[in-house]
């Protein structure tokens, strides 16, 4: 277990290390959203792509087994995927700029 930092301490932390799970976590979320039809196109797939949702979720919660990494890789696209969305709506009607919630 690593030990607490303290803000006077100068060493750089130890970058987090990413376990090989974190890849079927990422196609099984790829996967999934498309199923539910959250992913329109092949733009929006590789905007998907480009978040490494798998990835993420390995770093959120190392040592995790590979149903829980999978459900918060799937957690992960469904926000950014619907998060995104808000953002189209809100630039297609005149509300860029604006907090619409």
């Amino acid at each position: 277990m690593a030990r607490p930092r303290s803000l006077m301490d100068s060493t750089p932390p130890t970058p987090p290390v990413c376990s090989p799970r974190w890849v079927r976590a990422e196609e099984r979320a790829r996967r999934w959203v498309a199923r539910i039809g959250l992913v329109g196109d092949q733009t929006h797939a590789r905007q998907l792509a480009r978040t490494g949702q798998g990835r993420m979720a390995d770093y959120v919660a190392p040592g995790s087994g590979p149903g829980e990494l999978e459900l918060l890789a799937c957690w992960g696209a469904f926000i950014a995927l619907v998060d995104d969305g808000f953002d189209r709506d809100a630039e297609g009607a005149g509300l860029s700029g604006y907090a619409t919630c």
